[in-house]
């Protein structure tokens, strides 16, 4: 299992919550999905029967939107009044997947109209940012992220974008998930995308979890507008190099995603945006190949020791490929270091030969090396620093 991988699983296991194929999957017997399973007319509430009208609905009048509105806040209370769990962090489990197998038996029913879809896409938007905005708690903002994710739909995204400033990092990370869901109905809204992509910025630069930034360059990787959302890379770039530079901070996977959008859309750039690029790789190259050669990392000496370092040594191996790959396409093949050969073919027992591969790009002042980077038009400085 991959380390992004292994997240996912962890906070599916925080969230208390079952991915969605799961979910439809436990639905009733005889069912299809949740929705199929419909109760008996006399076990419905006021509310239930209701919704059900409205949903068969081709126009959504003020009356049938207050409706879906009060349907959705009597699942909030619901979920608000279960009380806690058995587990340690007191979640109730099967209060959650009953909150979200409730919001899926709405917008997976046959008898759905695309006005009734909208509305409730709307009304979930407005149940959740007066919840995501106001005094809550993380197992109720959670659980409305995950069910935004499920909605799916664009009408979701301010919602969204509130829920990336929330104080815990599931719902930031499954509000950034929904931004990735809604991306191509994002890219074809040029206002929404122009605010989604400042809001990104804004709390990209700011955002502590590797993870939840890798998610938000994943809602960034646009196809054909790298040149739109590459400011937001660079700012976000900045801000963590500056932070990596502050403190001996590990590396993380956060970037990986948008290594791989970048490098698969240099073509696209202009040669302004490439040397605006090169600067921050030159950077992210000098501090990856520092921490590499870290003693912390070193594997075990003993067979018995845990390898407290493995995943890290793995992850920078990946953005030093990542790295290297973008450089070479951008500058030339042959004309740096060669990092990825040496990785190749001695791995992290190599990491002294990496550092200087990585002068080659770069350079260093002491050792008097001028490295490929600190030549027009790139002018990086002697060491990246």
């Amino acid at each position: 299992m991959t380390s992004t991988a292994r997240h996912r699983a962890i906070l599916v296991l925080a969230l208390g919550l079952v991915p969605l194929g799961q979910a439809r999957a436990q639905a009733p017997a005889g069912a299809s999905n949740p929705s199929d399973a419909k109760e008996p007319a006399d076990s419905q509430s006021p509310a239930d029967k209701a919704v059900d009208q409205i949903r068969r609905l081709s126009s959504i009048g003020a009356n049938d939107q207050r409706q879906i509105k009060n349907w959705i806040d009597i699942q909030v209370n619901k979920l608000n009044s279960s009380g806690p769990g058995k587990r340690a962090d007191g979640m109730n489990v099967g209060a959650l997947n009953a909150f979200r197998q409730s919001i899926l038996s709405q917008i997976n029913n046959k008898q759905d109209t695309p006005a009734f879809l909208e509305e409730f896409a709307k009304q979930a938007t407005a149940v959740a940012l007066e919840h995501f905005k106001g005094d809550t708690t993380s197992t109720l903002r959670r659980a409305l992220a995950r069910v935004l994710v499920d909605i799916g739909r664009v009408e979701t995204v301010p919602a969204l974008l509130a829920g990336l400033s929330v104080p815990d990092q599931p719902t930031r990370y499954l509000c950034a998930q929904g931004l990735v869901v809604n991306r191509s109905a994002i890219a074809a809204d040029n206002a929404l995308l122009k605010k989604v992509i400042a809001e990104i910025t804004k709390v990209g630069k700011t955002e502590p979890d590797g993870f939840v930034v890798g998610r938000l360059y994943d809602a960034l990787a646009l196809p054909n507008l790298v040149g739109t959302v590459l400011p937001a890379y660079l700012a976000i770039f900045d801000a963590r190099i500056a932070g990596r530079e502050d403190i001996a901070r590990l590396a993380d996977s956060a970037e990986l995603s948008a290594f791989e959008y970048l490098r698969e859309n240099i073509d696209n750039l202009t040669n302004d945006q490439r040397i605006e690029l090169v600067k921050r790789l030159a950077t992210m190259l000098r501090q990856d190949a520092v921490r590499y050669n870290e003693p912390s990392l070193a594997p075990p000496t003993s067979p018995t020791e845990r390898d407290r370092g493995f995943l890290e040594r793995d992850l920078i191996e990946r953005r030093l490929d990542a790295i290297e790959d973008m450089l070479s396409q951008i500058v030339g093949s042959g004309k740096g270091g060669a990092i990825r050969d040496v990785l190749n073919t001695d791995g992290y027992a190599g990491r002294a030969k990496v550092l200087q591969e990585a002068y080659k790009w770069i350079g260093n002042a002491d050792q008097k090396i001028t490295g490929a980077l600190n030549a027009a038009p790139w002018n990086v400085p002697v060491g990246a620093k």
